[in-house]
């Protein structure tokens, strides 16, 4: 009988010990969704000022050839401006749909 009782107090140490080890990892689940809200959070932000600046060097690209362009720049400036145009008229085309 006296092993039964040890069986059972073994056991329950055992069980004390895996929901000491449950509410850990609850614990860390829940440290690591926050951390990943904040960083999916923080990635979007970086994609969105990514996107900027792309636009803001498109700009600037184009006020440089047209500031003071060689042939091969007027060019591609022009090139670049019917790329814009025909995404312009794209849209409106989306936009009467």
């Amino acid at each position: 009988m006296e092993e039964v009782g040890q069986f059972g107090n073994s056991a329950i140490g055992h069980v004390d010990k895996l929901i000491a080890l449950h509410k850990s990892a609850v614990s860390e689940v829940k440290r690591l969704k926050e951390e990943n809200k904040f960083l999916t959070e923080k990635l979007t932000h970086s994609e969105s000022k990514n996107q900027q600046l792309i636009a803001q060097n498109k700009t600037l690209e184009i006020a440089k050839n047209v500031d003071g362009g060689s042939s091969e720049n007027t060019i591609a400036l022009k090139r670049r401006i019917n790329e814009l145009v025909k995404e312009v008229d794209e849209c409106i085309a989306l936009l009467n749909k």
